[in-house]
């Protein structure tokens, strides 16, 4: 099996989500690069890197709120599940750090109920990163029915890109719609490392396991999509403010 035969579904994955790279069965990268412009963006530099508080955004949103008075509308009705999604997005990747830095130091601890408490914080870890890309990806479609004029161009193909992160490889990895000859594997451990990407492994189905692997800079992902949505609520209150 050579990886030619399937190079072109490979790149059109590759733009069409936030994979970083991907390598074949030796360990070759065949798509992208494991190297980075910005020495920030490095999966070690972005763990030090502290979350916004979402509660700084709180008088923003009493003005978005108040915008609409007593009336109930759809408008509103968006804005308030857009609000709750943002604000779990935001909480799901707290709950990773905090159960990821309690990891980190019972890996040289031999006791066999430090092993047992690191099954638990690995399998938070797990549930909070897909919770992460499920509630960014409605809070992103949301979003767009709001007023998609809030995003600029790249905020809008990094979004995009953000949603087809959770479509293929974190809900529909099993049967992902246009790639019929992929069987996408999260291997959720990967990101239980310091300096980690999240690593899809994907299969041939009936034919070959691992073939290829991509790799994810998830910590970045957060990042660039809390910026999005930080600066989307302020934009929204804003024009609230102004009419």
């Amino acid at each position: 099996m050579q990886s030619n035969d399937y190079k072109k579904e490979l790149k059109d994955l590759f733009n069409i989500s936030t994979i970083r790279y991907i390598e074949d069965s030796n360990r070759k990268i065949i798509i992208g690069t494991n190297t980075y412009n910005d020495f920030s963006e490095y999966p070690q530099e972005l763990r030090f890197k502290k979350p916004f508080n979402f509660n700084n955004l709180s008088n923003e949103w009493q003005t978005i709120w108040r915008s609409f008075g007593n009336n109930w509308n759809k408008e509103r009705q968006l804005f308030r599940y857009f609000w709750d999604e943002s604000r779990d997005f935001f909480q799901s990747y707290l709950l990773y750090i905090n159960n990821f830095e309690e990891f980190l130091p019972l890996c040289f601890d031999e006791n066999p109920d430090s092993k047992n408490k690191m099954d638990i914080l690995s399998l938070n870890c797990e549930l909070t990163l897909r919770s992460m890309y499920e509630c960014g990806k409605q809070a992103v479609d949301i979003l767009q029915k709001i007023n998609s004029k809030l995003l600029q161009t790249e905020e809008l193909l990094f979004c995009n890109k953000f949603s087809e992160t959770r479509n293929k490889f974190l809900t529909h990895y099993h049967n992902p719609r246009k790639y019929p000859n992929f069987i996408f594997d999260p291997v959720y451990f990967s990101v239980m490392g310091t300096g980690s990407l999240f690593e899809i492994r994907i299969h041939i189905p009936n034919k070959q396991e691992r073939i290829f692997s991509a790799f994810i800079n998830f910590r970045s992902d957060y990042f660039r999509l809390e910026t999005i949505l930080v600066n989307a609520i302020k934009k929204m209150s804003e024009i609230k403010s102004n009419k």
